[in-house]
């Protein structure tokens, strides 16, 4: 006995597929972007701590006490300090 497929089953499953299929492409490409964001941001906190160093050990040479003899200085003379500083 042969059994009759209805063209409008095999359609409507075709689509079925199709729809899963392109939702799993889209899951694809959220998960791409996400761990290309993720890798930006991480480049972006290296970066962020290489110069955070950079500027430590440009500063090393200064202490809070420094700082404070410059600002009282400063003050003492009649200026207004502009913002505090402390390393």
């Amino acid at each position: 006995m042969v059994q009759i497929i209805d063209p409008d089953w095999i359609e409507q499953r075709c689509l079925k597929l199709l729809q899963l299929s392109l939702s799993h492409n889209q899951l694809c490409i959220r998960a791409r972007q996400k761990v290309k964001q993720q890798f930006t941001w991480e480049l972006q906190a290296q970066k962020y701590s290489e110069l955070y160093s950079d500027i430590l050990s440009k500063s090393n040479g200064y202490s809070a006490f420094h700082v404070t003899e410059v600002s009282t200085s400063f003050a003492n003379k009649g200026f207004k300090p502009l913002a505090h500083a402390s390393f």
